[in-house]
Order: C-alpha cells, then structure tokens, then sequence
C-alpha cells in the first residue's frame, strides 16, 4: 500500500499486479481534523486567563490527536512536510504534557525527513528540528530525527549554520538561541494575554509549601537554596537552572497563565520532581511575600525579568501595563526567524502556525537568506 494506490499480487506466484484506489478522503478528514484540534487547543490557552482554565480542552485535544494518528490507514502518513512539528509546537504552547504524543509526532516527522530527504531542502530541516526544540523535545527522544534533520542539512547547502554546529557539538536544545526565537516570536506576535489571579498569593503559598518538602539536614529542618524567577515567561532559565543544578529549589512566576502552562507542562514532561521546581501563575509580590513568610530556606538568588514584573494591572481591567518578556535572552523582533515553506520536499505542508508566527501562511521568500546571515 503506497499513499493513494495498493498494490497486490493477484496470484501467488505470478506477476499480476492489481492497483485499487486507496482512502485519501479519510486520510484528508483525519488531516484535517488534526490541524484543528491542535489550533482550537492553543486558542483555548491563550484566552483562558488562569492555568486550569484551558486543561480540559488540551487534555482531550491530546488524546484525540493520538487517536486520528494511530488510526490512520497503513503505510498512508497523515501529516505531511513540517505539519508534525506544526502540531508538536502548537500542542506545546498549549501546554499540552502528554509524552506519548510528542514522541509520536516526533517519529512521524523523523519517517517524513527519511522519505522526502533528497527533496528537502536544508532550512526546512533546520527549522523542522528548531520547532522540535522549542516544544521541548529533546536529541535523546527522538535521535533519528535530528540525525536526518542535519544530515539534510550538510547535504543541502545548509552546513554553516548555527543550528547545525549545535546539533554536531551535541548542545541543542530548547536553550539554544534560535528554538528561544520561535517562543520569542510567538510572544511579540501573540501580544500580552496576562492578569495577575485574584488568589495569586494562595498560589504562591502552595508552591512554597510544595518546595518545602524537599529538606536539608537529619531532622528535615532546612529546606533547599531557593532561587526566585520573577517574571518567568515560558520558564526556560529556570528550566535551565533546575535541570544544570539540583542543589537549589526554584520557584518561577508570571503573571501570563499561558506562558506557566508550557513551563510546568514541560517541567512535567522533563521528569523534574516538583519539589524542586515549581511555576505558577502569580505576581511578583505575592511569591515574596509567600517567600518571607513560610520558606524554611535561604534565599540563593532572585532573577526579576524587565520589563518590571511588580507594575499594577491597569485599573478595572486584566491587561498588565508592561509586559515582562519571555525568556529568549538576547533576542529582538527584529532577529526573529520568517517562516519557512510549509512542505518537507515540494508537497503541501500546510502552515498551521501562519496565524501565530504572521502573515495568515508560510512563505519560502527570505528563508535561506534569512537563516545562513544568522548562521
């Protein structure tokens, strides 16, 4: 069975092939049901205004996604060029900690690159395997598919790059610099969507309390060095930090309930034991009042990201006055990377992200340049 056409033998031992049409509606309508649960499920994040309110729209949309991939037809791939890293960023700034969907998606890309190699062309693979980064998924889950990515890369003229001396050196990751631009370009595209809880301080107290457990000493008296990150955005120093340096507890907040989703879902699909890491969604204020009141600890180090996380809403409204960025260190709007063509070797990819990332599409104008200048 090859896409659209089966091929068997009619007879056991002669060469009579018999060709039957295959099922490419129901490959279509699965596509296309898909692309659809993973944009309904980042809509639903973005809108809800605290971290439970978008759960039960991601969860199901998760384990629907799961379904539709395992149940299409044998041999006939239902995504196509980069649409499996499409859903795996969408699905994880959705805040989706489903592990087994990742890495199914991850697969189904790393068959795709196989099948289409001589075809793809090496910023398609570069920005295939930055997108995985940056929904944190990482070399060691899915190995085959960011050996492909750079071996596509070398082969198509896309060698001195950034991307791919990373990848050589055994160093990227989410922290790399340009998976950091595609959550950063998501943030400057996406516009501040925040409002600090009214029971931000109950939420601060639990996670001291949580953080608590982890203790020093014979009779469990002191807890952990503690390290504030005030302003968090999607986390990534303080993912950063938790996983380089497990003597110290981290306790990270925003007041964007979107961007602490991915954080502690990723923190949950990471295996990084809450006790060490928390993210909630909380102002500034409320974590250190939380702080100086229960934490049974010493302080190590607090990391407030500018803009100021400590400005007021704006009087009877949920918007924030400034935005305290997401962690994409060093980055502009102006570094952000343009999309790549949708497609992993000159078929239609489709590009789900063209809403977040701008321009309603995807557009091959300006990619290679863009790429290799930064590279």
């Amino acid at each position: 069975e090859a896409y659209s056409v089966s091929l068997h033998d009619a007879e056991i031992a002669g060469a009579t092939v018999k060709a039957t049409p295959g099922r490419t509606d129901d490959v279509e309508g699965l596509r296309m049901k898909i692309l659809g649960l993973a944009r309904d499920a980042l809509d639903a994040s973005t809108a809800a205004h605290h971290c439970a309110g978008a759960e039960e729209v991601v969860n199901s949309a998760a384990m629907q996604i799961l379904e539709c991939l395992r149940s299409s037809p044998r041999r006939q791939p239902v995504l196509h060029g980069r649409q499996h890293s499409d859903v795996a960023i969408t699905m994880a700034l959705a805040g989706s900690d489903n592990v087994e969907l990742f890495n199914l998606l991850a697969e189904g890309q790393a068959d795709e690159l196989q099948r289409t190699a001589r075809q793809t062309r090496g910023v398609v693979a570069a920005q295939i395997v930055e997108r995985y980064a940056a929904a944190g998924v990482r070399p060691q889950d899915c190995p085959r598919l960011f050996a492909c990515a750079a071996d596509i890369m070398r082969q198509h003229g896309f060698a001195e790059t950034r991307t791919l001396r990373d990848l050589e050196a055994g160093t990227f990751s989410l922290f790399s610099e340009r998976p950091l631009r595609w959550l950063f370009r998501h943030t400057t595209q996406l516009g501040r969507r925040s409002a600090v809880p009214r029971d931000g301080g109950a939420t601060a107290e639990e996670a001291v309390q949580a953080l608590n457990r982890a203790c020093l000493g014979a009779d469990g008296s002191v807890a952990l060095p503690l390290v504030l990150d005030l302003g968090c955005g999607f986390g990534t120093s303080s993912l950063g930090m938790a996983c380089a340096d497990a003597s110290c507890a981290v306790l990270a907040v925003d007041a964007s309930a979107h961007c602490t989703r991915f954080a502690r879902a990723l923190a949950r699909r990471w295996g990084l034991p809450p006790e060490r890491l928390q993210y909630r969604h909380s102002s500034a204020k409320a974590a250190l009042d939380a702080v100086a009141a229960a934490y049974r600890g010493p302080v190590k180090l607090v990391m407030v990201n500018f803009p100021t996380p400590f400005t007021e809403a704006t009087p009877g409204g949920a918007e924030p006055q400034t935005e305290a960025e997401a962690n994409a260190d060093g980055t502009s709007d102006a570094d952000a990377t343009a999309d790549a063509d949708a497609d992993g070797g000159g078929g239609g990819g489709g590009g789900l992200l063209g809403g977040v990332y701008g321009g309603g599409g995807c557009s091959s104008e300006g990619d290679e340049s863009d790429n290799e200048g930064a590279g």
